[in-house]
């Protein structure tokens, strides 16, 4: 679902969402957001232009665009062809780079005007830094100008140094760097504290949704805690990056969330399930996509809770994945929720010892388990590492 497009639209605002909608392969809400302000400034841009030329059309006699004009267009046209890439990034940079290119262009052709000019240009310029690029980005165009300003006379003989062509625009363009860091460095800060206020508050709203499946459900009552720190174990000892970790934490700790969609009467049911009840519960994987996918927080997280009940032999639900089809965070949160399944009691019968649960997750090797991470969890289990928290030995 595309949820950048909004029901009930006029045409014009349809066509402008369209226009400026990012890549699905962009799928950081903040990246989004940049990479639609990034088309919709260049789209803006271009229409200014447009009235520009029209302009010059109608009260200039004999007026021709010229061939810096066409340039100017393409130079815009492609730029705006990257903001709909994961490349939108360089999209800002070449977008940044254009008004202190043509402020060069116009000095070496010698057509500059004044330094009035050159001033609008890197203030738009700074402006620009301070919304679409990093801090060590902006440092280093800051740097790339100053350098170019320095370096004209060299490139061209004759030109002539003066305040308004060389002093002007390099006092300017370092003062703009130096200011244009401070603000966004106070910026980063400001959003530091706020993302980090926004993290603390989801992370008690997963940890009270985990809960009350527990208090829902008594008898699982630890379970998601649990298989979090194996799953979270196994996953560095496959290589997985810390972001990776961080999204298969919080994926193992709503795994079961889709069972708030199941009736008490068949969750809480201790004898064995009828074939329709069966089927119910098979549905809490679907339910619990429906219910967290809408959450961009959580987007990438989904690969468990969606996917902990498919098999490597491909006989799983909901949708059947076979070996490497499935994400391998869900592949190793398999594994560690069996084991702790079986270790731990449930209304339909008590728990089973470590070697028998152990000789299961061999036997289910190549079946129902990516033998990869069998075999991970057993070399982790043999070295001591699944045990080392006090939690973890009982059962």
């Amino acid at each position: 679902m595309d949820l950048d497009k909004k029901p009930h639209q006029s045409p014009l605002k349809a066509a402008f969402n369209y226009l400026t909608a990012p890549t699905p392969e962009i799928r950081d809400p903040g990246d989004r957001r940049d990479a639609r302000l990034l088309a919709a400034f260049l789209l803006t841009l271009f229409f200014l232009f447009l009235c520009v030329i029209a302009s010059y059309y109608a009260f200039t006699p004999g007026y021709r665009i010229s061939p810096s004009d066409v340039a100017g267009f393409a130079y815009m046209a492609c730029t705006y062809i990257l903001t709909r890439t994961r490349l939108f990034r360089i999209a800002a940079f070449l977008l940044v780079a254009m008004f202190p290119l043509n402020t060069f262009a116009n000095i070496l052709s010698g057509t500059f005007t004044n330094i009035a000019v050159t001033l609008g240009y890197m203030v738009l310029s700074f402006m620009l830094c301070s919304i679409f690029l990093s801090i060590r980005q902006t440092a280093l165009y800051g740097l790339l100008v100053n350098l170019t300003i320095l370096f004209l006379p060299c490139l061209v003989p004759k030109f002539v140094p003066n305040v308004s062509t060389v002093i002007g625009p390099l006092c300017v363009n370092a003062m703009g760097t130096v200011l244009t860091l401070i603000s966004m460095r106070h910026r980063d800060l400001l959003e530091a504290d706020h993302q980090g206020a926004l993290e603390t508050a989801y992370e008690a709203t997963l940890e009270g949704w985990a809960r009350a499946l527990e208090l829902r459900d008594k008898e699982t009552e630890g379970h998601s805690r649990r298989v979090t720190e194996i799953s979270t174990l196994l996953a560095r000892e496959a290589g997985m990056t810390d972001r990776e970790i961080e999204n298969l934490r919080i994926g193992s700790l709503l795994h079961d969330i889709g069972k708030m969609g199941i009736p008490d009467n068949i969750l809480r049911k201790s004898e064995p399930l009828t074939p329709e009840e069966r089927e119910v519960i098979e549905r809490h994987p679907t339910l619990a996509y429906k219910m967290l996918s809408p959450i961009p927080y959580l987007r990438q997280a989904l690969e468990i809770p969606h996917c902990h009940h498919e098999r490597w032999d491909g006989r799983g639900y909901p949708r059947g994945l076979h070996g490497t089809e499935i994400p391998l965070s869900a592949r190793l949160f398999a594994v560690a929720d069996v084991w702790d399944a079986l270790t731990h009691d449930r209304p339909y019968r008590p728990a089973w010892t470590r070697k028998r649960a152990l000789e299961h997750i061999k036997d289910e090797s190549g079946k129902q388990f990516d033998p990869f991470v069998v075999q991970l969890f057993l070399d982790m289990k043999l070295a001591g590492k699944l045990f080392e928290e006090p939690e973890l030995q009982a059962g």
